[in-house]
C-alpha cells in the first residue's frame, strides 16, 4: 500500500477530511484505514459513495441514511421519510457505537453535514476533491490533503500490480514511467491494468507511448467510464463555476512549472481581486496546489486533460497566451532596469489589453522576481517558438539576458539567446540579431570558449556594420576586443578597444564612454602600457562614480587592482579587488565575485601573505565548484601548491 506517513495522520486525526486531486487515492487509503485499524470499531464499519464527482446526480442524503439505517437494523418500517427526522434517527442508532463511517466522494460541505454523527460517535472519515474548510471551521473536522505518491512508493506501486522480475529488469523505464503518470495512483494502476491485459508487453514500449502529452490520456485509458482519466477530471471540472472553469483550462497556455496570481490574471485578463477566488477554489477542488505562498502548479496528467480543453478554445488560448508572454515580458524589463539603468533598452510596443505587470522597487525586488520566474520565462521562450511568435522570441530572451549573465546561468542563456538569434533571422531585425550574437559571445568568454565568442562577436559586428548600427558596432568592437585578450591577441583586442571608445565618444554616453575607457585600459595594461592603463581606468571609475553605475564600478575596480598588481602596488591592489568583491557580492554575481577572490588571492600571494592567499582562493574555488565552473581547476591547483610548499 505504501503511504504509511498518510495511515499515521489518520490514525492520530481520528475524524477529519480527506482532499487531493482526482486519482490520488484517496478511498483506497480510506478503505486500508478502515481495514488495518478495525480493532478500534468493534461495532462495524458503514461506507458510502456520496457520487459527488461522478455522471449523474450526486447520491441525496436521504438515500445514503436509508441505507446507513438498514445497515444498522433499523427496521424499514421505523424509518421516517423527511432527511431531518432520518438525520436524528441515524444519530440515534449510532450513539455509543465505536464504528468506522466513510463518506466518500463528498461535493461539498451541505453534501456531508446531514449524514455527521453526534460527537464521540465512532470515526468518520470523509474523502472530497475539495477541502470542505467549512467542516473544520463549524463542526471541527482537520483536514488531511494527500498529494502524490513519492517517487519509491509509485515504483513500489508498479512493482506489486506488474510483478517484481518485470520490472527488476527495466528499472530505467519504470522510472520514466513513474514520471510519465505523474505519480498518481490511477494512472499508475491503469497502466499495470494494461500490462495485464497485455502479457509479454515490455514496460520502455508503454513509457515510449505516454512521452507525448498530447496523446498519453489516449493511452491511459481503459473501457469503463470510472478509471477513464479524462472522464475522472472531467467531474472535477464541471463541479466549477464557468469562470474557474475557463481559468482551468487556460493554465495549459502557461508551459512553466508553476504560476502567480499575476500570471494567471493575465492568461484571463481580468484583475487580480477577480482572479484571486478562483485560484483558490482550484486549489480546493485539488485542481491545483499552492505550493508555496502565492504559486500555483498541478501535475502532469491535469496539465494534459486542461491542455485539451484548451486545444478546443484555439483563439481564446492564443490571446491569453499573448497576454501572459506580455506580463513575462513588461514585468521583466522594469525588473531589467533595476539591474542595468544604462543598458541599452527594447521597445516592445504596449502590453496586451488585461495584461497584469508587476511593480518592481528595486534590485532585491528584481532578483527575486528572476529567481522565481526564471524556468516560467525560460519556458515562456521556448513557447512562443513553438508557437511562431518570433517578436516575444528574442524579447524575452532579452529581458532574461542580464540576470542569467550575472548570476552564472549560462546554459539557460545560451539556449534562449539561440533561439533568439534564430528568431530575429526570421523576422529581419539585425539589431535584435546581433545583440543576440553578442549574449552568445559573452557567455563563451565565460565558459572559457575564447574561439567561439570571438566568432559570434565578429558575426554581430559584421551585421551592425551592414545595417549601419553605429551604437551596436561599438558595443561589438568592445566584445571582439574582449574575446582576442583573454585568447592573448593583445594588439588585435586593443585596435578594437580604441575603435569602441571611439564610437562611444560620438555617441555621448557616458556610462557607455566609460565601459570604453575600461576596456582601453584593461588592454594596455596586458601589453605593458601600465601608466596609460592607469589614466584611462582611472577615468572611466571616476564617470562611474559619478553615474552612481556600482556594477560597471566594480569592473572598473578589477582592472585597477590588476594595475596596481603589475606595478608592484600591492596595498592599492588589494584594496580595489576588497571594494570588488563586496559589489559582486552585492549584486549576487558568484562568478565575477570569485573571480575577484581569484585576483585578490594572487596579489595577497604576491605581498606573503600566504594565509590571506589561501582564505581567498578557498572562497573563490567555492563559488566556482557551485557554478561548475572548469577555472575551479586552475584554483585547485594554486591551493595545493601553496600548501604543498607550506608543508615542505
Amino acid at each position: 500500500m505504501g503511504r504509511r506517513d498518510d495511515l499515521a495522520r489518520l490514525a492520530q486525526a481520528g475524524s477529519c477530511v480527506l482532499h487531493g486531486t482526482a486519482g490520488v487515492g484517496k478511498t483506497a487509503l480510506a478503505l486500508h484505514f478502515g481495514h488495518e485499524e478495525a480493532e478500534r470499531f468493534p461495532d462495524g464499519q458503514l461506507y458510502a459513495d456520496l457520487r459527488g464527482f461522478a455522471p449523474g446526480p450526486p447520491a441525496a442524503a436521504t438515500e445514503v441514511l436509508r441505507g446507513f439505517l438498514l445497515a444498522l437494523g433499523v427496521p424499514e418500517a421505523s424509518i421516517p421519510p423527511e432527511e431531518s427526522a432520518m438525520a436524528a434517527t441515524y444519530r440515534s442508532a449510532i450513539a455509543g457505537r465505536r464504528l468506522f463511517i466513510l463518506l466518500d466522494n463528498v461535493r461539498n460541505s451541505a453534501h456531508a453535514r446531514p449524514l455527521l454523527p453526534a460527537d464521540g460517535a465512532g470515526v468518520v472519515v470523509i474523502t472530497s476533491r475539495h477541502r470542505l474548510d467549512s467542516l473544520a471551521a463549524r463542526e471541527g473536522l482537520p483536514h488531511i490533503g494527500l498529494d502524490l505518491l513519492s517517487s519509491a512508493d509509485a515504483s513500489a506501486l508498479l512493482t506489486r500490480r506488474i510483478g517484481a522480475e518485470h520490472t527488476a529488469a527495466e528499472p530505467d523505464a519504470v522510472t520514466a514511467l513513474v514520471h510519465a503518470c505523474a505519480r498518481l495512483p490511477l494512472a499508475l494502476c491503469l497502466v499495470a491494468a494494461r500490462t495485464a491485459g497485455e502479457p509479454g508487453t515490455q514496460i520502455a514500449h508503454i513509457e515510449r507511448e505516454l512521452r507525448d502529452e498530447r496523446s498519453r490520456l489516449d493511452n491511459l485509458a481503459l473501457d469503463e467510464t470510472d478509471t477513464d482519466l479524462r472522464a475522472v477530471f472531467s467531474w472535477s471540472v464541471r463541479a466549477l463555476s464557468s469562470s474557474a472553469a475557463r481559468l482551468f483550462r487556460l493554465t495549459a497556455v502557461h508551459r512553466g512549472p508553476d504560476l502567480t496570481l499575476a500570471a494567471a490574471a493575465s492568461l484571463l485578463g481580468a484583475e487580480e481581486s477577480a482572479t484571486r477566488p478562483l485560484l483558490r477554489r482550484l486549489v480546493s477542488g485539488a485542481l491545483l496546489e499552492e505550493h508555496a505562498p502565492g504559486r500555483y502548479r498541478s501535475h502532469d496528467l491535469l496539465r494534459a486533460y486542461a491542455a485539451g480543453l484548451s486545444a478546443e478554445e484555439r483563439t481564446e488560448g492564443e490571446q491569453a497566451r499573448c497576454r501572459l508572454f506580455d506580463h513575462l515580458l513588461h514585468t521583466g524589463l522594469t525588473a531589467n532596469r533595476r539591474h542595468a539603468r544604462f543598458r541599452q533598452g527594447i521597445d516592445p510596443g504596449p502590453p496586451a489589453a488585461g495584461t497584469v505587470i508587476v511593480s518592481i522597487a528595486d534590485l532585491a525586488e528584481a532578483n527575486d522576481w528572476f529567481r522565481s520566474e526564471r524556468l516560467n520565462l525560460i519556458a515562456a521562450v521556448t513557447d512562443a517558438e513553438q508557437h511562431g511568435l518570433d517578436a516575444y522570441a528574442w524579447q524575452l530572451p532579452w529581458v532574461l539576458t542580464t540576470f542569467l549573465y550575472r548570476h552564472g546561468h549560462w546554459d539557460d542563456l545560451t539556449t534562449v539567446q539561440t533561439i533568439a538569434a534564430a528568431a530575429a533571422a526570421r523576422v529581419g531585425d539585425t539589431p535584435a540579431q546581433a545583440r543576440a550574437y553578442r549574449d552568445l559571445g559573452r557567455i563563451a568568454v565565460r565558459l572559457g570558449r575564447y574561439e567561439d565568442a570571438r566568432d559570434h562577436h565578429t558575426e554581430a559586428l559584421r551585421l551592425c556594420t551592414e545595417s549601419g548600427d553605429a551604437r551596436g558596432q561599438a558595443h561589438s568592437h568592445y566584445a571582439v576586443s574582449l574575446a582576442l585578450e583573454r585568447l592573448a591577441a593583445y594588439n588585435d583586442s586593443l585596435s578594437h578597444a580604441r575603435r569602441a571608445l571611439e564610437l562611444y565618444e560620438t555617441e555621448g554616453n557616458d556610462a557607455w564612454r566609460a565601459a570604453g575607457l575600461n576596456r582601453l585600459g584593461s588592454v594596455l595594461t596586458m601589453v605593458g602600457d601600465h601608466q596609460a592603463a592607469l589614466a584611462y581606468c582611472t577615468e572611466a571609475y571616476a564617470l562611474l562614480v559619478a553615474l552612481e553605475d556600482r556594477y560597471y564600478q566594480a569592473h572598473a575596480l578589477a582592472s585597477l587592482g590588476l594595475i596596481h598588481h603589475r606595478t608592484g602596488s600591492h596595498d592599492e591592489a588589494i584594496g580595489h579587488y576588497q571594494a570588488c568583491v563586496g559589489l559582486w557580492r552585492d549584486f549576487g554575481n558568484r562568478f565575477e565575485e570569485a573571480t575577484a577572490l581569484h585576483r585578490l588571492g594572487d596579489v595577497r600571494l604576491s605581498a606573503g601573505d600566504r594565509q590571506a592567499a589561501l582564505q581567498a582562493w578557498s572562497r573563490a574555488l567555492q563559488l566556482l565548484e557551485e557554478l561548475g565552473h572548469a577555472e575551479a581547476e586552475t584554483i585547485r591547483g594554486k591551493l595545493s601548491d601553496v600548501r604543498l610548499n607550506d608543508t615542505c
